[in-house]
């Protein structure tokens, strides 16, 4: 079943919108994958993992989707315990598949010119003294990978240098968990340009690893995540801990290697002149409060959630905060975390 055949159902049977939601490329995806696995039978069983790993999406996103296709009526899901589902796909839409399947096989294998009575044939001039044409040279397709924010295009070329990067940073980096997912993402954001350059990214994984003390004790963000907030600007922490005497230490020494150095002085350079930085300045109390703070990560997302509070509970925060940091803790969460948790 080419991919033809499925685009064209999918136009045919799926409107732009069920009431107010509306039908995603994913929703097509999914409508497309059922029926190429039906394959003519108008009934498949795959689990949602296969299906969420073919389209590149997780399958509580399927779920939402098998709704609207149910809704619409081309698809009807029946659970069986213990199974995957069984889907089946309308009458209409198995129709049209196999007569537009039949025709298009019949156009390519030699046969539809002979036996379809619509189509007028073409004479050919077998004595022509012209020489033939010579055939057109075939292009590379582009490939299509799947990002986080949607679906884009780009030459294979491009595709595999963009792979063999994000496994260059894959390796580095100490936590291999969600691989697929961080995969996507850092095709989707190097796509975008939102991604500084490769040796950038593995200096800053190389100074969290040897001068952070959260990283140390084994506390490391998933890829996906240290990606989609931009935490290779963060500044390796040294958590202070209590000595047998009872004084407090620094667990983690300033960085000695002065490549980790100059990158820190770029990083503090790229936050100075970042428009969250800005944005601070125009209100005080986070100012105040970030500089005291133990823990200088992630700024922005601790910026976003501080500008949607109300000067009240700003007030009542602020002042929360100052008796937190009064208080010396010696273990320090994360600003936006303690935010989320006291606002």
């Amino acid at each position: 079943m080419n991919r033809t055949t499925l685009c064209l159902a999918a136009k045919r049977f799926l409107p732009a919108k069920v009431g107010s939601r509306r039908i995603t490329v994913t929703c097509r995806l999914l409508f497309m994958e059922l029926i190429e696995h039906t394959r003519n039978n108008a009934v498949c069983w795959p689990s949602m993992r296969y299906l969420a790993d073919r389209i590149g999406t997780t399958p509580r996103t399927l779920q939402n989707h098998l709704g609207l296709l149910g809704q619409i009526g081309v698809v009807r899901v029946e659970s069986r315990p213990g199974q995957s589902s069984l889907y089946t796909v309308s009458r209409e839409v198995m129709d049209f598949v196999r007569t537009f399947s039949a025709a298009t096989y019949e156009k390519f294998s030699g046969t539809y010119e002979n036996s379809s009575p619509r189509i007028l044939k073409k004479v050919k001039n077998q004595d022509s003294p012209l020489p033939p044409a010579p055939a057109a040279a075939k292009s590379t397709p582009p490939v299509q990978a799947s990002g986080r924010g949607g679906a884009f295009l780009t030459s294979p070329s491009q595709n595999q240098k963009r792979i063999a990067a994000f496994h260059e940073l894959w390796a580095a980096y100490p936590l291999k968990q969600g691989h697929d997912v961080a995969l996507r993402l850092f095709l989707s954001l190097d796509h975008a340009r939102r991604l500084p350059a490769m040796e950038t990214l593995l200096a800053a994984i190389a100074a969290m690893k040897e001068h952070d003390s959260r990283w140390q004790r084994g506390k490391i963000p998933l890829l996906h995540r240290w990606l989609r907030e931009g935490r290779w600007l963060d500044q390796p922490f040294s958590e202070q801990i209590k000595s047998p005497s009872g004084s407090l230490t620094v667990a983690v020494e300033a960085p000695s290697d002065p490549r980790i150095a100059s990158l820190q002085k770029q990083i503090a350079k790229l936050t100075s002149a970042s428009p969250v930085t800005n944005h601070a300045v125009l209100d005080p109390k986070f100012n105040e409060l970030w500089e005291s703070w133990g823990l200088k990560q992630a700024r922005s997302a601790a910026l976003n959630y501080w500008v949607g509070l109300s000067e009240a509970s700003k007030e009542r925060v602020f002042n929360d905060a100052i008796d937190f940091i009064k208080s010396q803790p010696v273990s320090w969460p994360l600003f936006p975390t303690w935010l989320r948790q006291n606002a």
